[in-house]
């Protein structure tokens, strides 16, 4: 059953791609504002977006589904989208070519399991065991089906940062053959919840604005939420910035204004994301 439901994500998924690749978000009409990006911070913007347009009803803004980090920079590099939310920060080469990144906000980047797991607490050494192949069980002897982000996503960034020992075991685990890798965040988040003993990474920001039925682990001893994160007990977190074009139109720029003022922070707490430091 779950080789039929990894097959079902291997054909949904590279469908997506195929479509991301032949076919880019079309350019947006006039008074309409497209916003695209990561997967795990669009319900966030979308509910700022109902928020904006209620008292600027002769703006449009459009939301399409996951873009990804780097599908969403390429798409306002190519003027196909007027803002995306990213997972990381730009790179020079990015900078140099026009585009802008203003900082968001950030959330607890959580170790998840699938809710028929009976663990709660998980070690950044015992996470490190698991990618590496060296722990394939659960303590009732169910075994651990680990989901991975493709190499190059930010999912993976922040964990080989976090320890030395989780990147090396990143590394072993995408050399290993036959793994689950999901390119998305919404493929990571069916992956996790659909695989029996699945394990994997999400945000909280994710988690709370899809309603997702995954179970956080505490983290060497620390609850993912954040207060912890803030307090800088919690130790992992994703960052998003806004990204833009260097010529914005008049509307983008308000819209950019509005989702990264200071009105925004109450709203933004209901999804677990807090201001960056």
């Amino acid at each position: 059953m779950a080789s039929n439901f990894f097959t079902r994500l291997y054909k949904i998924t590279a469908l997506t791609l195929l479509i991301g690749a032949t076919s880019p978000p079309p350019q947006a009409d006039a008074g309409t504002v497209v916003i695209g990006g990561t997967g795990s911070a669009l319900p966030a913007l979308r509910a700022l977006a109902e928020r904006f347009q209620a008292n600027h009803p002769a703006t449009h803004i459009e939301i399409p589904s996951s873009l990804g980090t780097n599908g969403g920079i390429r798409a306002v590099s190519a003027g196909a989208i007027d803002l995306s939310v990213s997972a990381r920060p730009l790179t020079t080469p990015e900078t140099t070519s026009g585009l802008r990144a203003v900082a968001w906000g950030r959330t607890p980047f959580m170790v998840v399991v699938s809710s028929q797991v009976g663990e709660s607490a998980i070690t950044l050494d015992g996470l490190a065991d698991i990618l590496a192949g060296r722990r394939t069980h659960w303590s009732n002897g169910d075994p651990i089906t680990p989901v991975l982000r493709p190499p190059s996503d930010s999912d993976s960034t922040v964990l080989a940062a976090a320890s030395p020992a989780l990147s090396t075991a990143l590394a072993a685990a995408h050399a290993r053959p036959g793994m689950l890798i999901a390119v998305t965040d919404q493929d990571a988040a069916a992956a996790i919840t659909g695989a029996s003993g699945a394990i994997g990474t999400l945000t909280l920001a994710q988690k709370i604005g899809e309603g997702l039925a995954v179970k956080p682990l505490t983290l060497d001893g620390q609850t993912p939420d954040p207060a912890a994160l803030a307090e800088g007990r919690y130790p992992l977190s994703k960052s998003y910035w806004i990204v833009t074009g260097a010529t914005p139109s008049d509307e983008a720029r308000e819209v950019l204004a509005y989702i990264t003022g200071p009105k925004t922070a109450r709203v933004l707490e209901t999804f677990g994301i807090i201001p960056s430091p």
